[in-house]
């Protein structure tokens, strides 16, 4: 199809000798892979690398747990008991290095997650290895942070409609 002809390939199963990074991404995500995997390769560590787009540090404040029952990301005090979470990747969009990935995968059996909230507990993971999360500007939330069109420096854009895709993947091809 059309987001295919610009794609870069995609490995499924058990990954390849000598990968670097893990791109953790939902299916709402614009995504200018090329480009990322260029500016991976000419700034980003391979080893304790923890990076994507961390509120805590755009909005330079901590990020309080959601404690409303009905809310989708809602932690009990029970669960989490701390009043701010720790810096994050907000779950749409982030990357690990390899090393990171494997850690969490060889301790998955004794690793205990926060709730239903991967991103929070990936951060909390990592903490174990003293591996912070680097906010990446270029990874944006179209519900926070809108859409300019033409913004070259975009990287990823998340919590798009299909069409929205659609619209931004012909944007960024011309």
């Amino acid at each position: 199809g059309r987001l295919a002809e610009s794609s870069v390939d995609v490995e499924s199963g058990p990954a390849p000798q000598g990968w670097r990074w893990l791109l953790m991404l939902d299916d709402d995500v614009y995504l200018r892979p090329r480009a990322l995997v260029e500016a991976l390769i000419g700034s980003a560590p391979s080893q304790r690398f923890y990076a994507g787009q961390v509120w805590a540090s755009a909005q330079g404040h901590g990020i309080r747990p959601m404690r409303l029952p009905k809310h989708q990301n809602y932690l009990s005090e029970a669960e989490y008991p701390m009043e701010t979470l720790p810096p994050f990747a907000i779950g749409p969009h982030y990357l690990v290095s390899s090393d990171c990935a494997r850690f969490i995968g060889e301790n998955s059996a004794v690793l205990k997650g926060v709730g239903t909230l991967e991103d929070v507990s990936v951060a909390l993971w990592l903490l174990a290895l003293q591996v912070h999360p680097v906010h990446i500007a270029h990874f944006a939330n179209a519900r926070t942070s809108g859409c300019v069109p033409g913004n070259q420096a975009l990287l990823s854009l998340a919590d798009l409609t299909p069409v929205g895709v659609l619209r931004l993947h012909e944007r960024h091809r011309r």
